[in-house]
């Protein structure tokens, strides 16, 4: 099989073919990941009472219509479709998903926090019994102790009840 000598117009073709290919191929890209990057919705709280709260379970219920509706093709939903319900079902999903890993993530991240603060709470907690124990004992000698720290003998017992 022969070959063709590549004349300078040929050339030309194949370079502007070449360059159009790695064009598309950049803007392609450029714009897969501009897409990937949506700014969060953050709402406000006005906003959030104001969006509907599916019902526990609402993802069965969700996946039951979905085979429903596809079991019977002549109803039609103006503004909606098939595609349409099964794609805002799997981005709700998605969301679910990220919330959850996030919230597993801050969970183990703050957990060495509240350890600490629950240990320096218990510290602090004992230290003020100890006060207590303290004024019940001086107070044989100086009466005015307890009506000065009565407040601590009232949270005490409440704590008791």
């Amino acid at each position: 099989m022969a070959t063709r000598k590549k004349t300078p117009a040929t050339r030309k073709k194949a370079a502007k073919k070449t360059v159009a290919k790695a064009t598309k191929k950049t803007i392609t890209k450029t714009s897969k990941k501009s897409a990937s990057k949506r700014e969060p919705i953050v709402l406000s709280a006005d906003a959030r009472q104001r969006v509907p709260k599916p019902r526990e379970g609402w993802e069965q219920v969700l996946e039951r219509a979905l085979d429903t509706w596809e079991a019977t093709p002549r109803l039609k939903v103006p503004g909606l479709t098939l595609a349409k319900l099964t794609r805002l079902g799997t981005q709700a999903g998605k969301a679910a998903e990220r919330e959850r890993e996030l919230a597993a993530k801050q969970a183990r991240s703050l957990r060495p926090l509240s350890d600490a603060r629950l240990v320096r709470e218990g510290e602090a907690w004992s230290a003020l019994l100890e006060l207590h124990a303290a004024v019940k004992y001086h107070a044989r000698q100086d009466p005015a102790l307890l009506d000065q720290f009565s407040f601590l003998a009232d949270v005490l017992k409440n704590e008791r009840e």
